[in-house]
């Protein structure tokens, strides 16, 4: 931060109020800021609460009676009747933060989380949850070990690895084999008793039989020349639907069809970045870059294709139907959206949470929290756009671009660092690394300080 910033801040800094500051924090975990605080959150002393981000949904899946939005760090559960929610973290039932996936298995009704240290939470239908750390800790596998996608036959899970392909049986929760690929695995199916495995180097297959060494990729067959594929192409993903396969070759949908691939239909600038299939059609997300919207169609049973409306398409990340036809999508634009009908908008779910993960700047008076998400890594600025949040009274008000037009307009919307409050009056003051200074009185940002209309001077040195 530079000087100016740092001779302004220390006026405000005298003021009798608690800052804690954090780097790197994933959760913000605020305890006994203050007696009356305390008072209103019903916490006794040396409880904590948990204060996560539900704004952007990473990862989605479903049970027949409830969908399960990631959020990163959490995971939501929400009825699919009377929309109820649940919420499931580390303070209560998970075992760590930073979720890579979420799988639901609805054969025995239990959902796999899978984390980004390569951990696995099975949360089982009676709500014990089992941590599996064999691939976090098998040192015999070296490089990527991300989890990568899963599918579920009964009491079984096949995972698709970074280092390949891996089973899994989830009632003994041991691991029956693995089998290095030479690529990084990204989607895996079972069907007519093969499995089938996307790589990035095509799609590779094997008999579903305990006579075979499925564990030696020798024995795996890569579809090639032979089959009508291209000498080199890449898949994403693999998709049991109507007694067929379905895939993306380069980012064409196609279909397995005498053992030889059918195009079906591609979209200009366009990836295909997930299909699933656990509803009444085939569901794929398609993904332009990060200056476009993405889209979404299904594919019914008579092949023909319906685009999802487009306000259900921001930024989807993963998406499922289910057997009604109601499809819902986790965005990482703004985070969870579902529809009963094709050609209808999505709803979009919001709930009361602060907006971003990380923060390098907490303030607290005796009624409110001040949180800024931060904005350096010790060596320059971010260019983090999450803004700086208030909390009170059990809800969150948060600050950005998005919801605050004024602070693009005076080009002081990124890497939000520190906060002071007013002691005096209901306003408080956020300075960013760079861009100026932001004063918010009664939640509306007032003014705008920055080398335009005051003596600051927007360097860092």
């Amino acid at each position: 931060m530079n000087n100016f910033y740092s001779e302004y801040f220390k006026i405000f800094y005298k003021i009798p109020t608690m800052n804690c500051k954090s780097t790197h924090a994933l959760l913000f975990f605020l305890l006994l800021c203050s007696l009356k605080t305390i008072a209103q959150e019903d916490l006794r002393i040396g409880q904590w609460r948990t204060y996560l981000p539900y704004q952007l949904g990473s990862s989605v899946a479903q049970s027949n009676t409830h969908v399960y939005w990631s959020t990163g760090g959490a995971v939501l559960k929400m009825n699919k009747t009377d929309f109820s929610i649940e919420r499931l973290d580390k303070n209560n039932a998970l075992s760590d933060v930073g979720i890579n996936l979420i799988r639901y298995n609805r054969d025995n009704d239990n959902l796999l989380v899978s984390y980004t240290n390569n951990g696995i939470d099975l949360i089982k239908a009676s709500g014990n949850v089992v941590l599996i750390n064999d691939i976090k800790n098998n040192l015999n596998i070296i490089g990527d070990k991300s989890i990568n996608d899963v599918f579920f036959t009964r009491d079984t899970a096949y995972l698709a690895c970074g280092f390949g392909i891996a089973k899994f049986d989830m009632k003994r929760n041991e691991f029956i084999y693995t089998t290095f690929t030479k690529q990084k695995a990204t989607g895996i199916t079972v069907f007519n008793n093969q499995i089938y495995a996307a790589t990035e180097g095509g799609i590779y297959v094997i008999n579903n039989d305990k006579r075979n060494n499925i564990s030696d990729i020798q024995q795996w067959k890569r579809l090639g020349l032979d089959e009508g594929f291209p000498p080199q192409y890449r898949v994403k993903n693999v998709c049991n639907f109507n007694n067929k396969l379905y895939f993306d070759l380069n980012d064409t949908l196609c279909v397995l069809q005498n053992n030889r691939p059918l195009s079906i239909r591609y979209e200009k600038d366009n990836r295909v970045k997930f299909i699933t299939a656990e509803g009444v059609n085939l569901l794929v997300g398609l993904n332009c870059g990060d200056f476009c919207d993405s889209r979404a169609y299904i594919l019914d049973k008579n092949d023909k294709i319906t685009f999802v409306h487009p306000n259900c398409n921001d930024q989807i990340t993963y998406g499922v139907e289910d057997g009604r036809g109601w499809i819902w999508f986790g965005d990482g634009y703004e985070g969870f959206r579902y529809t009963g009908a094709i050609a209808s908008p999505c709803a979009i779910a919001n709930f009361n949470s602060v907006g971003f993960a990380t923060s390098t700047d907490i303030a607290v008076t005796d009624s409110t929290v001040y949180v800024a998400a931060g904005g350096t890594n010790g060596a320059g600025g971010l260019f983090n756009p999450a803004g700086f949040a208030r909390y009170k009274n059990g809800n969150w008000r948060n600050f950005n671009r998005t919801i605050d037009p004024i602070l693009t307009d005076n080009a002081i919307d990124l890497d939000f660092y520190r906060i002071a409050i007013d002691p005096n009056q209901q306003k408080f003051y956020v300075g960013t690394l760079s861009g100026g200074i932001v004063v918010v009185e009664n939640d509306k940002i007032t003014k705008v300080f920055n080398e335009k209309n005051s003596s600051l001077r927007g360097d860092l040195n």
